[in-house]
């Protein structure tokens, strides 16, 4: 297959799964609706099929958020509360992991909490639990920091003993099996990494070793985390489907094993998150200050399976939400980010903002911010937005940095919702998905 034609293939499906405000009907010959009203998904002439997205968000969405029986209460105290809340993170920290996964939840009452630096979760099954808008937290500092941290010390460990190469003729778009090496030692269960490992051509092909742009194979090689489901022979069968074509003209890859050493099983819910600011050198509302709490929550990569819900956040410079690349398997539900504080430029106002694979964001909704549903570079998909909304958008919204895969934006109501070459735009993004 042509690259000219696999590009076209990406984009199409792309604008055909995203929608935005303005309604409108559209046929395709990838998807129709079947006789008994489900839709009918039709591979074509390459075998690329419109991809399965539902592998997506905290336990795969296999098993429900749970309500976590609290184990701690705590109220606010006068003045700076970091000391107050931290202590009651690591109190539960120190607790033993229940049958249920968790330690437990730590119920923060009604009241303002002043917190003047950063909040970090670092162990297995904590959750913060407010009541409602009623439990604020409030970022005191007067620099930028994340406020609330959430990522253990390790990461992923690669057998690389395992790792055998991918033999396929063509690896279509949205099938889940793979032929590996004969050899292998892959079992169903096994968590594994599909190492994608482009080459020069491919990078040609797209235009993307233009000048101010200049991608290189190595950085465009992506580990997409799956788990194996089944093994027949030499093919297998993963969890989640291929969602960036395996043509041996522009790409190798791989299958490796791996060893999760992830904490997981953490949630944040049901409270206000705010970021105190500097009115000057404008008026209330209008500030450009940047000397304040950037990111409200920001997920490592070493944390895997956590949610935020019901969580409103209000003035960060940066966003509501981080998540770093690798991070995997996290929900984001009805939750808000409201009038972001910061200069109106890059790196900035991106409230709901996603490096990480296997994430779902669903009924959230962002004010004034410039990149509002994004993703960034090698974002490794499935990732799902449903549901979401923006007001104000001050640029567009939608995958923003380089070479974003399987990305999925259903039911999107905003004003701009771009695929696009970037170009030189940034720091020379180039595709964007």
């Amino acid at each position: 297959m042509k690259i000219t034609k696999k590009k076209e293939f990406i984009l199409t499906m792309l604008l055909f799964l995203s929608t935005s405000s303005v309604a409108f009907t559209q046929t395709s010959t990838l998807v129709a609706v079947g006789s008994d009203g489900r839709l009918v998904y039709t591979p074509d002439s390459n075998g690329n099929i419109v991809p399965d997205f539902s592998g997506v968000g905290y336990k795969n969405s296999e098993e429900p958020i749970p309500m976590v029986p609290v184990v701690l209460t705590v109220s606010a105290v006068s003045g700076d509360n970091t000391a107050n809340v931290q202590l009651a993170i690591e109190t539960v920290a120190a607790m033993a992991i229940q049958a249920n996964g968790f330690r437990g939840a730590i119920l923060f009452q009604s009241g303002t909490y002043e917190i003047s630096g950063v909040l970090t979760i670092s162990a297995t099954g904590i959750v913060l639990r407010g009541q409602g808008n009623s439990t604020i937290f409030l970022a005191k500092g007067t620099t930028q920091y994340d406020f609330i941290e959430i990522g253990g010390s390790s990461y992923i460990t690669e057998e690389t003993t395992s790792t055998r190469g991918i033999v396929d003729s063509y690896v279509p778009y949205g099938v889940d099996e793979i032929t590996v090496e004969s050899g292998h030692t892959f079992s169903s269960g096994d968590q594994v990494l599909l190492h994608r490992i482009p080459n020069q051509t491919w990078i040609d092909t797209l235009g993307m070793n233009a000048s101010g742009i200049n991608w290189t194979p190595s950085q465009r090689s992506i580990k997409f985390q799956r788990r194996v489901v089944a093994v027949n022979g030499d093919t297998i069968t993963l969890d989640a489907p291929v969602v960036d074509p395996i043509d041996p003209q522009y790409a190798t890859a791989t299958l490796t094993k791996f060893t999760d050493n992830r904490i997981n099983n953490v949630g944040i819910e049901n409270m206000r998150l705010e970021s105190d600011y500097d009115t000057y050198p404008h008026l209330p509302g209008a500030s450009s200050d940047e000397n304040h709490a950037w990111a409200a929550i920001a997920f490592s990569a070493n944390i895997r399976d956590a949610w935020v819900r019901s969580v409103d956040g209000y003035y960060f410079g940066y966003g509501l939400i981080d998540i770093a690349d690798n991070a995997a398997f996290i929900t984001i539900e009805a939750s808000n980010m409201y009038d972001p504080v910061s200069i109106t430029t890059g790196g900035r106002k991106y409230p709901f903002s996603n490096d990480g694979q296997r994430i779902l964001f669903k009924d959230c909704f962002a004010r004034g911010g410039r990149h509002s549903l994004e993703t960034g570079s090698n974002t490794a998909g499935p990732v799902v937005f449903t549901n979401c909304s923006t007001q104000g958008s001050l640029a567009d919204d939608g995958p923003h940095h380089r070479w974003s895969t399987g990305i999925l934006y259903d039911n999107i109501q905003t004003e701009r919702l771009n695929f696009q070459n970037r170009g030189t735009s940034g720091t020379g993004h180039g595709w964007a998905a």
